[in-house]
């Protein structure tokens, strides 16, 4: 399940979802992207800035697994990360006035990418996160903290 707020990342990531598939027999469009372009810090080479990727390498919706199985279903939620998943604290588990422990089916694991930095109150994300997770379930952060201050010490 993904989730965001901004309406230029879930354009993109619908697009990517759902507008690559293609036909019948398992094919789907791919596009060639250049994300590092205008990165200027961490770059030896203007071969590295053009480097491209392709976008996607599998189809979320339809990729089976190595067993044959389909993948599960892939969601993507519109709204604000703790307005989204809030439902998870054990102080919003109650139903008729009731605490409901195992009310809320938890993730095996939650990666964040690029994402626990613009967190407005950090500690409310973690709590939040923690909830979410299973026994023993992984938290993963991809990207560094405070990344979308690069390349921007002008303006600050």
């Amino acid at each position: 399940q993904g989730s965001d707020f901004s309406l230029p990342m879930l354009l993109a990531s619908d697009f990517i979802l759902n507008g690559c598939s293609g036909t019948d027999t398992g094919s789907h469009r791919k596009f060639d992207i250049s994300p590092w372009i205008h990165e200027t810090k961490n770059v030896k080479s203007l071969q590295g800035r053009c480097r491209t990727v392709v976008v996607p390498d599998v189809v979320a919706a339809v990729e089976p697994s190595d067993d044959g199985e389909l993948a599960p279903d892939f969601t993507m939620l519109a709204g604000e990360f703790l307005s989204l998943y809030s439902h998870f604290l054990p102080g919003n588990r109650c139903v008729d006035g009731e605490f409901q422990a195992d009310s809320v089916e938890k993730f095996n694991a939650v990666v964040c990418s690029f994402f626990i930095d613009t967190a407005p109150a950090l500690p409310h994300y973690l709590v939040t996160i923690y909830h979410m997770l299973e026994n023993g379930g992984l938290f993963v952060s991809i990207g560094p903290l405070m990344w979308h201050w690069s390349g921007h010490g002008a303006v600050l």
